[in-house]
C-alpha cells in the first residue's frame, strides 16, 4: 500500500480510499465537505503518494516521519520519481496539482538514525539522506524549489518536533497535535 502498488485483489490502495469514500455516503455516512490526510511512517509514504495521483481527493495532508519520499522527478519512475510506472500508462502522476494542496510534514529531532525498517539503496540515500530526518528536510526542500519553478506558490512547511523519535507515541508527546492544529489553522477556508 505504501508505494500504491495492486495488492492481491489487483486494485491499489488509492482507488480502495476512494471507492470507500464513494461507498460509505450510501450506507448513510456523512463525509466532511473538507477532507484532511493523515500518514505517519507507512501512512505518510501512502498519503503523499495518494496525493501524487489523486490530488483533488485531498484539501490538506499532514505527513509524519516517513521513510522516503517519492522525488520530484521525472526521469525516474513513480514511486521513487514522478515518471510514469514501468508497465502502467494509466497512472500519470500530478506533481503540480500536489504543490497546491497544503502539506505539513513532520519528523521527529532523534528520528535521525537508519533502521531497518527504511527503504535503503545508494540512489536514494544520495538524493534523500539516510535518516527520516534528512529525508523529510530534502523533500520539503525539493517541493518548494519545485513549487518556485513551476510559480506555483507553494504551501508546503516542515516542522522537526523537539525530542521525539520514530515512534508515533514520541511524536504525539512532542507536539505533533499542536503542529497539526496550528497548521490546519491557517488554513482558514478549510473549516468552511
Amino acid at each position: 500500500y505504501q508505494r500504491l502498488e495492486p495488492g492481491p485483489c489487483g486494485r491499489r490502495a488509492d482507488q480502495a480510499l476512494l471507492q470507500l469514500l464513494s461507498w460509505l455516503p450510501s450506507q448513510g455516512h456523512a463525509l466532511p465537505a473538507r477532507r484532511v490526510l493523515f500518514g505517519h511512517s507507512g501512512g505518510a509514504q501512502f498519503a503523499h503518494r495518494f496525493l501524487l495521483l489523486q490530488p483533488f481527493a485531498v484539501d490538506a495532508a499532514i505527513l509524519s516521519s516517513a521513510g522516503w519520499y517519492t522525488w520530484p522527478d521525472d526521469h525516474a519512475r513513480f514511486p521513487y520519481g514522478t515518471g510514469r510506472p514501468r508497465n502502467d500508462t494509466s497512472r500519470p502522476v500530478e506533481i503540480e496539482s500536489l504543490l497546491k494542496v497544503p502539506i505539513l510534514v513532520t519528523v521527529g529531532e532523534l528520528d535521525d538514525t537508519p533502521d531497518a525498517a527504511m527503504r535503503r539503496r545508494p540512489s536514494l540515500d544520495e538524493r534523500q539522506g539516510v535518516s527520516r530526518l534528512d529525508r523529510a528536510g530534502r523533500w520539503v526542500a525539493a517541493l518548494r524549489r519545485e513549487a518556485l519553478l513551476r510559480q506555483i506558490p507553494g504551501r508546503i512547511e516542515g516542522c522537526v518536533l523537539q525530542g521525539a523519535t520514530h515512534a508515533f507515541a514520541s511524536c504525539i508527546g512532542a507536539g505533533l497535535p499542536d503542529q497539526a492544529a496550528r497548521f490546519l489553522g491557517r488554513l482558514p477556508w478549510i473549516w468552511r
